[in-house]
């Protein structure tokens, strides 16, 4: 169980805002800006950037390796507000701070708090997503049902959400965008065959779409952005020596689709888990031709 306290860079929302049993979003404190300060000055000689926007992470069950279980509970957050909804949200320190025991003081406490880690976690590219990460009042039910389907599933482990994940720290569009395009294969392709990758991408895809974001024109109403994407993904991968024209509407398009696309097909493999086999997608999809 932890508390997160969450002034996220690039976040908009009503604050305090509970999200969950263990998380709640507060507005700026002052307490914690100088435990953050007293953190920085303690475990930091040079910062790239000076910590305005931290996560801190209170009441952790952090034992033995800090750094690894704290970045776990924060990334599990980060997830869940990503699956959500597209933006530009992230933390440039994470702080970890668990009271001391009764009676104890030692020289780590600051502020009544001991400071236990802090590292940052930057975004560097924002094409096709919001800069900002809105939340109003009416999101907050359907943010916390979503967190609700992450809390402590571990699915930073699973491929298919960690190329999702990575996507917004990569530098380079490209990358961002490939990680995207690997994350819909490892949904869409994962029967282990080598034969009709681009037309089993396709064509799955459609029919999961269809299912979570219903075309007016039918599945087929997803090929042609699913050509699009699998086409630009072969051509980094195999073959195109310069990087596409990422400052064009067209691939701004692709790029939020691609995101957009995978953020769908991986809240309904939470919802339900058979949908994570390619092989049950051939199944449903069969069922419907009879």
């Amino acid at each position: 169980m932890a508390d997160l306290i969450v002034p996220l860079f690039n976040m908009s929302c009503p604050t305090p805002t509970e999200l969950d049993q263990n998380s709640t979003i507060h507005g700026r404190a002052e307490h914690l800006q100088r435990i953050v300060d007293e953190a920085r000055k303690r475990y930091l000689v040079r910062t790239p950037w000076d910590p305005e926007h931290f996560l801190v992470i209170t009441n952790a069950d952090v034992s033995g390796n800090i750094r690894s279980s704290a970045g776990v509970i924060a990334d599990e957050m980060i997830l869940g507000l990503r699956l959500y909804k597209a933006g530009g949200v992230y933390y440039n320190f994470l702080l970890v701070v668990n009271p001391p025991a009764s009676g104890e003081s030692t020289s780590d406490d600051v502020h009544g708090l001991r400071a236990l880690a802090l590292y940052y976690y930057n975004v560097y590219d924002h094409k096709g997503i919001p800069y900002v990460y809105e939340l109003t009042p009416d999101d907050m039910k359907p943010l916390r049902d979503v967190l609700g389907l992450t809390r402590s599933r571990q699915l930073l482990e699973k491929r298919c959400f960690r190329n999702f994940f990575q996507a917004y720290h990569e530098p380079l569009t490209s990358d961002r965008f490939l990680k995207n395009a690997v994350a819909l294969e490892n949904i869409l392709v994962n029967d282990g065959g080598f034969s009709n990758i681009s037309y089993k991408f396709v064509d799955r895809g459609c029919y999961v779409l269809q299912r979570v974001a219903p075309h007016s024109g039918g599945a087929a109403g997803h090929a042609g952005r699913l050509k699009e994407i699998y086409k630009a993904r072969s051509g980094l991968v195999h073959s195109r020596k310069n990087d596409p024209d990422w400052s064009s509407t067209e691939s701004q398009e692709m790029l939020a689709d691609s995101e957009t696309y995978v953020r769908q097909l991986l809240v309904l493999t939470l919802q339900d888990p058979r949908f994570e086999k390619s092989e049950f997608i051939d199944e449903e999809k069969r069922k419907g031709y009879l």
